[in-house]
């Protein structure tokens, strides 16, 4: 998935379900295939997965999923309803 910019791109994924230890400090995981990376990663880019990591406790937001070549989300609740203008700014 695109990003604007890095620094907006989440910094953790998951949670995924390790598949297979390989060796001593490496472990396979089962991924999406859409991520289109390998699925081997070394102990030290892993950390445990915490069920409520948010401040509120509430569990972070699903990744979306690919429909007909389109990523969507699922819609828990609206917050507010409402028309929301966005405006954008061009250098």
């Amino acid at each position: 998935m695109k990003q604007p910019s890095n620094k907006l791109s989440p910094k953790l994924y998951g949670p995924c379900k390790v598949v297979e230890r390989k060796g001593r400090r490496a472990y396979k995981l089962e991924i999406l295939r859409r991520w289109r990376i390998h699925p081997v990663f070394h102990i030290s880019l892993l950390e445990p997965y915490q069920a409520a990591n948010q401040p509120n406790g509430e569990q972070p937001p699903r990744d979306p999923e690919e429909i007909e070549r389109d990523l969507e989300w699922e819609v828990e609740r609206i917050v507010k309803r409402g028309i929301i203008s966005y405006t954008r700014k061009v250098c």
